[in-house]
């Protein structure tokens, strides 16, 4: 049969085996798209969820090079669309009813071949727009909505506290993708994040040589900021040990990060116009201290040593910087119980394994 076949469907056959093979060794019912399919990848929640979900599109980019790729964002994490790269376009979901209409009616004109929900939680809004937009096929999370996808993937007991990423990526598996490893081993299951060209750069004195840490003060929620004098502690002591802080927020919280670094005697980074910017100037910096936000997976997406606050260990095991080296700073519930001795500690000590890491780099 195959011989009666030209090369390029021979090729096309044989992948569809191989992927057929693969999904159901993995336990799930095999989705066979085709080598250019147009897919669409609902991400309609935060900011830190987009950019956790990059590896996803690598992945999507390297089994499929020749496939139209477009992410639907929400109004709250629509400003890391310029971050995003691999995807062909971007899409944003409006909040009013009108805005959603409109929205479907875009989605059943683009004639999607594939659809996958990214969200991990149960989503009235996300399973409406799966079994609405017209998609030949989909998948999601087994839960409540199982019913509308072609593949459900259902996750395993025993894998309840794997990284956000790990989970995620799961959703690749009815493509014949395996299952990623505990820990990145190639660029493509990094995160990464694209700096735009456009615009002014940040300059490079802003945060100037030598150790130079960004201490992000900005979280989503009022229970992960950490405190003025608790900030101001730290960048004293990090002053102290000939390191460079640098106090950085969002510009809702500008007038507390200018308090703070006045009140510590170092440098501020002045409120940035937006995410991308604000992603250029965390990339000058040698390491990023921040609670647990986007900031985290931005700065890992960067390639830069972070140190984490988190209200308790769970969270920094499942939202924790993915792919670079780390340490997750834990509270007993709130991270108001954190000390500036235990942050600066992880700093001090993260600091210098990936200076002698750089220097063993350097010499080889």
């Amino acid at each position: 049969m195959l011989a009666l076949l030209g090369r390029s469907s021979r090729r096309r056959a044989a992948q569809h085996a191989t992927e057929r093979h693969a999904t159901e060794r993995h336990g799930v019912t095999p989705i066979v798209p085709g080598s250019a399919p147009r897919i669409l990848l609902l991400r309609h929640d935060r900011i830190g969820d987009a950019i956790v979900s990059t590896p996803i599109v690598a992945a999507l980019r390297e089994r499929y090079p020749a496939a139209e790729i477009v992410m639907l964002l929400g109004v709250k994490n629509a400003a890391a669309a310029p971050l995003l790269g691999s995807l062909n376009r971007t899409l944003v979901l409006p909040r009013t009813l009108a805005g959603v209409v409109r929205t479907v009616r875009e989605l059943r004109r683009s004639r999607f071949d594939l659809v996958i929900n990214l969200l991990a939680k149960d989503s009235a809004s996300a399973a409406m727009l799966t079994a609405s937009s017209g998609a030949r096929w989909r998948i999601g999370f087994a839960g409540s909505s199982t019913a509308i996808y072609d593949s459900p993937v259902q996750v395993p007991d025993d894998a309840a506290g794997e990284h956000i990423v790990r989970r995620t990526w799961r959703l690749l598996g009815p493509l014949g993708i395996p299952p990623l490893g505990p820990v990145p081993l190639r660029p493509a299951e990094r995160l990464s994040v694209v700096i735009p060209a456009d615009g002014e750069a940040v300059h490079p004195d802003i945060i100037p040589d030598g150790c130079r840490i960004a201490i992000n003060i900005s979280g989503s929620s009022p229970q992960k900021y950490w405190g003025r004098e608790n900030y101001a502690r730290l960048a004293r002591e990090l002053r102290a040990r000939g390191m460079h802080p640098v106090i950085a927020g969002a510009p809702s919280d500008a007038d507390e990060a200018a308090a703070i670094a006045a009140l510590a005697e170092c440098r501020l980074l002045p409120p940035m116009p937006d995410l991308a910017r604000f992603a250029e100037a965390l990339s000058i910096s040698a390491m990023v201290t921040t609670p647990d936000t986007s900031i985290v997976h931005i700065a890992a997406a960067l390639g830069k040593p972070v140190v984490e606050l988190v209200a308790d260990p769970e969270t920094g095991n499942i939202w924790g910087p993915w792919g670079v080296p780390f340490r997750i700073v834990a509270g007993d519930g709130t991270i108001a119980s954190i000390t500036a001795s235990d942050l600066l500690e992880a700093i001090t000590t993260l600091a210098g394994e990936t200076s002698q890491a750089h220097t063993s780099s350097s010499g080889t």
